[in-house]
């Protein structure tokens, strides 16, 4: 992942402040995002990148071996059940934020909505097997 893709990543969640922030895990898997000035202290410790370039290398390899686009929203996925296939297949802990970035950079579309919480919806199923 290029220093310009982790740029714009983590720029489009600073944006979002407050809107993707929870109390039970983030974008670096083992803190807790309670706030906008933990998440600006995360960013910071990190090298200016909200998310593990390692990570995301690892999940972009991946996905689009495990999923395939849809037409629509309504035939996806929401994001949470998408790391939970993920984990599934490959045994691999990932964090959430690592993989909707890996999912958006091999050109996934997500659609973020505040009904949707800390995820968003996928124009994404798993593939059959």
């Amino acid at each position: 992942m290029s220093d310009d893709e982790l740029r714009t990543l983590t720029r489009a969640l600073e944006r979002r402040r407050g809107v993707q922030l929870c109390s039970y895990g983030n974008a670096r898997g083992c803190d807790s995002l309670v706030d906008a000035r933990h998440f600006a202290r995360m960013v910071a410790a990190n090298g200016g990148h909200a998310f593990d370039a390692a990570a995301v290398e690892r999940a972009r390899a991946r996905v689009r071996r495990l999923f395939e686009a849809t037409r629509s929203y309504d035939d996806g996925m929401r994001s949470y059940e998408a790391r939970c296939d993920y984990e599934r297949a490959f045994g691999e802990y990932v964090a959430h934020g690592d993989l909707v970035a890996a999912l958006l950079l091999e050109g996934f579309r997500a659609r973020f909505e505040p009904s949707d919480g800390i995820g968003c919806r996928l124009a994404a199923r798993e593939r059959l097997h």
